[in-house]
């Protein structure tokens, strides 16, 4: 039998990642498909791209916080998925919390394969470009896949000749420089996102126009109210994913130490969360398309 430690995790997995799918990563597909329609507002592409890195994530981290729970409570243990991505400071670090099973399985059985940084320094960055395109082209054969998995390979590359958090440290001191490393990061993490998410060139223009506009540009309501959105349900995925941080795990792992208190104010939140803010029309998990 389980025992009532683990039961309880395993439910609160189960009952998180129902929230997270459910209030964030819907509600925020919602925002990126008006954002869609609307790109020719300045700023619209801005919302659509973070939107959309915040609605992957969650959706993607949902699904594994829903198997894992409910793996558990068949008494199987599934490694996490998911380290809290978007807090890493290079591309390296990003692959290594970002689908860890995935990445992991790249690493293992195509770069290391392909004989990893093994060889000479061509070679070595041959290998990343080589891994990634294969990334890249395993989400599907569209263009803007492929060139997702080029970006990222360019990013590894880049980052060895040009370590930026390395750099940003020994410049500015330890926190402000990992926090620089961490926003330029972040930056082409949502950048990537954009790649990803275009179906072809003219939406990647009008995504990338739209964002630029919105420098300068007065605030229009269209855009006011899509940016209000953004921030209610990506919230949540960002105070969780920092609390994790700070605890070097994931949200969920963090339950079983909470206070009484705490686990019954985090309870009541998720129900009255899902109860009413959950999307009125909700979207399958989007790793289904893979």
């Amino acid at each position: 039998a389980i025992p009532p430690r683990a039961l309880a995790l395993a439910i609160f997995k189960i009952a998180w990642g129902l929230f997270k799918k459910l209030a964030c990563a819907d509600n925020l597909g919602h925002l990126v498909e008006d954002a869609q329609k609307s790109l020719i507002v300045p700023g619209n592409g801005l919302v659509l791209a973070l939107a959309f890195t915040f609605q992957i994530y969650a959706d993607f981290s949902a699904y594994s916080d829903i198997a894992r729970g409910t793996a558990r409570l068949f008494g199987i243990r599934i490694p996490q998925n998911f380290l809290t991505p978007y807090i890493s400071r290079n591309p390296s670090e990003f692959w290594q919390r970002w689908h860890i099973s995935l990445s992991t399985w790249i690493r293992e059985y195509l770069y290391i394969s392909l004989g990893g940084n093994r060889g000479s320094q061509f070679a070595t960055f041959r290998n990343l470009m080589i891994t990634m395109f294969l990334a890249g082209l395993w989400h599907g054969a569209g263009k803007f896949f492929i060139a997702w998995g080029l970006y990222h390979g360019l990013l590894l590359v880049l980052y060895r000749f040009v370590p930026f958090d390395v750099i940003f440290k020994r410049l500015f001191g330890s926190t402000a420089g990992s926090v620089m490393a961490w926003a330029l990061m972040f930056g082409f993490t949502v950048f990537g996102w954009v790649i990803f998410f275009s179906s072809g060139w003219d939406q990647f223009k009008a995504i990338i126009w739209s964002a630029a506009a919105w420098v300068g540009a007065p605030y229009s309501p269209a855009f006011l109210s899509l940016a209000w959105g953004l921030v209610l349900f990506s919230a949540p995925i960002i105070v969780s994913d920092v609390i994790g941080a700070l605890h070097r795990c994931e949200f969920v792992d963090i339950f079983p130490a909470m206070s009484v208190v705490t686990k019954t104010a985090l309870w009541i939140g998720l129900f009255y969360g899902v109860l009413f803010f959950a999307a009125r029309s909700s979207y399958d998990f989007i790793y289904f398309q893979f």
